[in-house]
């Protein structure tokens, strides 16, 4: 009875082992998506800030631009930020799961999109300047590639091949 209580111990050990790794990797595996995830629709979002913001500029009556994407009002900047915060918040939230439970590879990435992320909405909000779309065009370059990368680290952590 002795050596079927240890066996038994045992086995309920290892189940619980094996649970609790299986659980900790499909809440890394969760962070990750989220973090994937909402960096590409950030990225669309800020382009679409960037093309709007320029579509204003380039008008010189901006009534005219509120009045053709049925904006019920005038542009408001506050407005444009909370906007944009809609994808940066989940962006920010998935990063600091990331930053607890995640490898030092996903830790580093990850930050590096981020960073990416956040220059892009600084390169997508600026005044208007004459480079401005070059250097769009190349923060977003950078952001696809950390995000490629982060892709990358995350397949090789949840198990899946690329």
């Amino acid at each position: 009875s002795l050596l079927t209580g240890a066996f038994t111990w045992g086995v309920s050990w290892r189940e619980g082992r094996h649970r609790a790794r299986t659980a900790d990797r499909d809440e890394k595996s969760a962070a990750y998506h989220q973090f994937i995830s909402r960096s590409l629709s950030f990225t669309i979002r800020a382009q679409t800030l960037y093309s709007i913001l320029q579509a204003r500029t380039s008008l010189t009556n901006r009534t005219d631009v509120d009045i053709a994407l049925r904006l019920p009002q005038p542009f408001d900047m506050m407005k444009m930020h909370d906007w944009l915060a809609e994808d940066f918040a989940p962006i920010n939230d998935a990063w600091s799961k990331i930053q607890t439970i995640g490898s030092h590879e996903a830790v580093e990435v990850s930050t590096q999109l981020l960073d990416a992320c956040a220059e892009l909405a600084d390169v997508a909000t600026a005044p208007d300047v004459a480079e401005q779309q070059e250097a769009l065009s190349a923060i977003v370059k950078q952001v696809i590639h950390n995000r490629e990368t982060f892709i990358k680290v995350t397949r090789k952590e949840v198990g899946k091949n690329a």
